[in-house]
């Protein structure tokens, strides 16, 4: 899949559970205002549409490619199968579905107590930890962002991702290059 493409979107029949092979997809949602929010960004490893699949109903979300994607899909009645014949990979999906439920409380409690720093920071720490590359002194985001991405990741305005930015960049804890960022110091979280 190339950067754009849709790999499903809210209201459409919940029919695959999808392997990320490569690349990295968007997962989100638009308000009833039209506003836009990223729930999370996913790389390779993980798994997209696991809540949806098991129970036959419709994605409540969209996932859309961010960077050059391979993805493998798996048919819901196939899945189904290798759950019953495969005790060790159900609970795989389960301890899943577990850690998605204390993502989403984890992010809950940080959009309604803490402030745009420290959101931006830990935004920045969890995306460096799962999609960066380590370099000295510091560690190197190995994928680009607009400031729309991150606003809407983080809930807060581009204009307010720009400065908050800026403010890191001036105390030397972050730099951009090339429309990356590069976190050289410690950011306050």
């Amino acid at each position: 899949f190339e950067p754009g493409r849709k790999i499903f979107k809210v209201g459409e029949r919940a029919f695959f559970l999808y392997f990320i092979i490569k690349g990295v997809i968007i997962l989100g949602k638009h308000s009833y205002q039209g506003k836009r929010q990223i729930l999370k960004f996913l790389g390779p490893g993980e798994i997209l549409g696991e809540k949806t699949v098991f129970d036959q109903k419709t994605y409540t979300a969209f996932a859309e490619v961010h960077e050059n994607a391979k993805v493998i899909e798996l048919e819901r009645r196939s899945l189904l199968e290798i759950l019953k014949r495969n005790p060790q990979f159900s609970l795989r999906i389960i301890e899943k579905l577990s850690q998605e439920i204390k993502g989403y409380q984890a992010k809950l409690t940080e959009t309604s107590y803490e402030n745009t720093e420290q959101r931006l920071a830990r935004f920045l720490l969890r995306v460096a930890g799962k999609f960066g590359k380590k370099r000295e002194p510091g560690l190197y985001i190995g994928m680009e962002f607009s400031w729309d991405n991150l606003a809407e990741a983080i809930g807060i305005s581009p204009e307010t991702v720009s400065r908050k930015l800026g403010e890191f960049e001036k105390k030397e804890l972050i730099r951009k290059e090339n429309g990356r960022i590069y976190i050289s110091g410690l950011i306050p979280i």
